[in-house]
C-alpha cells in the first residue's frame, strides 16, 4: 500500500506525548482499528523470554532450516534490510550519508 494511505495515523502515533507503554498500547490499537495497514492487524505483545528461547534452540540446533523457520533470524534478517536500505538508499537519496 502506499505510505500516503497511512502518513496522518504514523505521524498522529509518533508525535503522541506519552509513556512508552501508552505508546505501545496506541500501536497496538491503530492496528487493531485498521489505521496503519491494508487490513486490521494484531501487534503481538513483546516477550523477551521468546525470543531468548528461539535464540537458544537456534544456536543448539545443527539444522540450519531450524533458523531460517524461526521468527528470531527473520526478525534479525528484515532488521538487516531495512538498515541497508536506509543507509544505502533513503538517507543519500535526501542528500544525508551516514559514514
Amino acid at each position: 500500500m502506499d505510505f500516503s494511505t497511512i502518513k496522518n495515523s504514523v505521524a498522529s502515533i509518533l508525535a503522541y506525548p506519552a509513556r512508552k507503554e501508552d505508546r505501545i498500547k496506541k500501536w497496538r490499537t491503530e492496528a487493531k482499528n485498521g489505521k496503519i495497514g491494508p487490513k486490521p492487524f494484531q501487534i503481538p505483545l513483546y516477550k523477551p523470554e521468546t525470543w531468548l528461547k528461539q535464540s537458544a534452540d537456534m544456536n543448539s540446533s545443527e539444522n540450519s532450516n531450524t533458523a531460517l523457520r524461526s521468527n528470531l533470524y527473520r526478525f534479525y534478517q528484515a532488521a538487516s534490510i531495512h538498515r541497508q536500505f536506509v543507509l544505502r538508499e533513503l538517507l543519500p537519496d535526501k542528500k544525508l550519508v551516514v559514514a
